[in-house]
């Protein structure tokens, strides 16, 4: 929204405030890539603490705090908010590819992405930088059995967290992955 990325992590829990988003300036690039992190939508009343976990081993205890990705690879981001025995975790994944490669890019969106269980959602993906038709693999994180198309509804029967994992192949062999 507005040039900055929503939060990834897509929870089912029963607990109120566990909303939390982490906002990046980007969820894709190539190495290095530079990504600035905010966690907002924030209910732990202050003063609160925020501990980034970047998925590369690295830690950083900022409010707002930025990282560089030096290497390829899909990272999953955690943000954990504390204070006054209240905690909230948000989630991003950071996709970095190497330098100068022109690679097939995939993005996905749930509808919606929180709620108690049974909950029914909308995933979507979208393909860019294709070569003929794409065809689309989506893992829920559950272990139930995977999704095929664009367009997928899943029913979590669960609460818990998961990360929903759709894959992209296009006719030149192409392949790309996208979480949420």
């Amino acid at each position: 929204e507005g040039g900055v990325a929503k939060a990834a992590g897509f929870a089912i829990t029963p607990e109120e405030g566990n909303g939390a988003t982490v906002d990046t300036t980007q969820r894709k690039g190539a190495a290095p890539l530079d990504v600035t992190f905010t966690v907002t939508d924030v209910a732990v009343p202050a003063p609160a603490q925020v501990l980034w976990s970047f998925g590369d081993g690295t830690r950083s205890g900022r409010g707002s705090t930025s990282h560089r990705y030096t290497s390829p690879g899909n990272y999953v981001v955690e943000a954990e908010v504390s204070g006054n025995g209240q905690r909230q975790r948000a989630f991003q994944v950071i996709q970095v590819s190497a330098p100068g490669e022109r690679v097939l890019e995939v993005t996905a969106q749930a509808d919606p992405d929180r709620g108690l269980p049974p909950l029914s959602v909308l995933f979507t993906a979208q393909a860019r930088n294709h070569v003929g038709s794409v065809t689309y693999l989506w893992d829920f994180g559950d272990a139930s059995i995977p999704g095929e198309g664009a367009s997928v509804r899943h029913l979590f029967t669960e609460e818990g967290l998961f990360l929903v994992v759709v894959t992209a192949f296009d006719d030149a062999g192409g392949e790309a992955n996208d979480v949420v």
